[in-house]
């Protein structure tokens, strides 16, 4: 039960890189601002970070996704396990059942492009490397989130059966790890493409972090223009990132 909440919430990338910031904003005495609560300044600062660091790990992730193409979890039990029977979850309300390995379907949804590198797991890397780098420690103050018994999106009013909450996280690296492995929870992707991803990906919300406050300091030389669009194709021109292709 606990695995498909943090299946769903994870999923939501608003829930999983939103809901931190208040909470921080409570219980951090950190980098930013010295002091609690923040003020208006110290939102900006912390959102245009966390943004810098998830949406170069989106380009990133994107780029190595086009060069690897490869199959979702989905797609191979379907072809592999098609003459057999497997324990696979039936859909709402069904649990697990026994089933034709062609019937096979993931908890949320399997989108429709490359398994490799599990994109939503490099967000997570990014964005806890980002964090870290920012308040200077891995201090997640035991941020949770309550999850009310039945207000699952993909199945209502049976998930969860009762009140529960995801974490508490008393630090980023736990939250970072929790968060890749929800895509596995979620049957969208395989193991090893979470892995190589957390790993690789915490580069960019510590680059991202350097970067932005060299835009604090007004230190920054090497500026892109965003209107140069033919620029984006490659991922090394994110803000945050160093991470080359061949890295995955």
């Amino acid at each position: 039960m606990l695995k498909k909440i943090m299946a769903e919430f994870f999923e939501s990338k608003n829930l999983a890189f939103g809901t931190p910031l208040p909470f921080l904003a409570l219980n951090s005495r950190g980098t930013v601002s010295g002091k609690t609560p923040w003020n208006v300044d110290d939102f900006v600062v912390w959102e245009f970070l966390i943004n810098a660091a998830v949406w170069d790990s989106v380009i990133v992730a994107w780029s190595v996704k086009r060069k690897r193409d490869a199959v979702r979890p989905i797609t191979a039990v379907r072809f592999l396990y098609s003459a057999q029977n497997i324990s696979s979850w039936g859909g709402p309300g069904k649990g697990t059942v026994q089933q034709s390995g062609a019937a096979f379907r993931s908890y949320l949804k399997t989108m429709a492009h490359s398994e490799y590198p599990s994109g939503s797991s490099c967000m997570c890397a990014a964005f806890a490397e980002a964090n870290r780098q920012w308040f200077g420690n891995d201090n997640f103050y035991g941020f949770s989130f309550p999850v009310t018994a039945g207000s699952s999106g993909i199945e209502p009013n049976v998930v969860p059966a009762v009140n529960m909450s995801i974490g508490p996280f008393s630090t980023f690296s736990q939250y970072e790890n929790a968060c890749g492995q929800s895509r596995f929870y979620g049957g969208v992707h395989f193991q090893q493409s979470i892995n190589d991803a957390l790993a690789n990906c915490k580069s960019i919300g510590r680059n991202a972090a350097n970067v932005w406050r060299q835009y604090l300091a007004g230190t920054v030389t090497d500026r892109v223009n965003p209107y140069d669009r033919p620029q984006f194709i490659q991922p090394e021109y994110a803000i945050g990132t160093d991470v080359s292709l061949d890295t995955f």
